[in-house]
């Protein structure tokens, strides 16, 4: 969801999967009271060809002014998927691909977050050159020119890791990492918008689940709230984070939906209602 406070729209993504060049479209969706919602016609993206194409994770970002799109692809020249990114305006404009990769490990699909002109890229590291031994990556870029500023760095390695994910906290100024390691533990880091970090601390990784995890932060509660996937079956659960990127209330984890006996494969998403507090 974005757009400037007079034109507010939502983007969809997806996939026409051709066995081709399987084509990733974006389409703008418009609601205003009292009239029926209005639906753009398709802007193509960026091809994603091979690429486990039917696996595509959608990852969308409001950066004030466009949202930018994120996307794995591979591009010509490299042997290994790495991070894209493009910028899609209110008008259904769509600019060219940068890649945000270095094409020395597999770097899989960019979840992403914008502040005040600077934005983060997260997602899923092999670890191919250490053996497959996985982790997270992090990259900085420009909200306005969509560049990278700095190199790809670790968040994490040597870990299972998966699902990925990255808020910025507007009372901070800075970035909140989580993603699920291997053992179902969920994992978090800051990273400031200069690219240091603190330690990682792998002692404070907190919830039990199978993954499947997405964050969302609140400016109206300046906290972040984690949905999670936990335990065989796959019911979803919340906890809030405070700004360290740990549980306010450890204690106090809500479940949201049971396990309904029959589909495990939840991919859960979610949004904000600043003005009150709510997710």
């Amino acid at each position: 969801f974005g757009g400037p406070a007079n034109d507010p729209a939502c983007i969809v993504t997806y996939l026409a999967a051709d066995l081709a060049a399987n084509p990733k479209y974006g389409r703008l969706v418009r609601y205003r009271a009292g009239q029926a919602p209005t639906v753009s016609a398709r802007s193509l993206i960026m091809n994603v060809g091979g690429n486990w194409y039917s696996s595509e994770k959608a990852q969308s970002v409001w950066d004030g002014q466009q949202f930018v799109v994120g996307t794995r692809i591979t591009p010509g020249g490299y042997t290994e998927p790495v991070a894209s990114i493009a910028h899609f305006d209110i008008n259904g404009n769509v600019s060219s691909t940068v890649v945000l990769g270095d094409g020395l490990d597999y770097e899989g699909s960019p979840a992403l977050a914008c502040g005040p002109g600077i934005c983060m890229a997260v997602g899923f590291l092999a670890g191919i050159p250490a053996g497959y031994t996985g982790g997270s990556y992090g990259r900085l870029f420009s909200a306005t020119t969509l560049q990278p500023l700095g190199n790809l760095f670790d968040l994490a390695s040597g870990q299972n890791n998966q699902d990925q994910q990255v808020v910025y906290q507007a009372d901070t100024g800075r970035f909140l990492a989580a993603w699920w390691r291997a053992g179902g533990l969920i994992d978090t880091r800051l990273v400031n918008t200069d690219g240091s970090m603190p330690p990682l601390d792998l002692s404070k990784g907190f919830g039990s689940g199978s993954g499947c995890n997405g964050i969302a932060y609140n400016a109206g509660t300046q906290t972040t709230l984690l949905v999670n996937e936990t335990g065989y079956g796959a019911s979803e659960t919340v906890i809030e984070l405070g700004d360290d990127g740990y549980p306010v209330r450890p204690n106090n984890v809500l479940t949201i939906t049971n396990w309904d006996g029959v589909t495990s494969d939840y991919r859960p998403s979610i949004g904000v209602n600043a003005a009150d507090g709510q997710w």
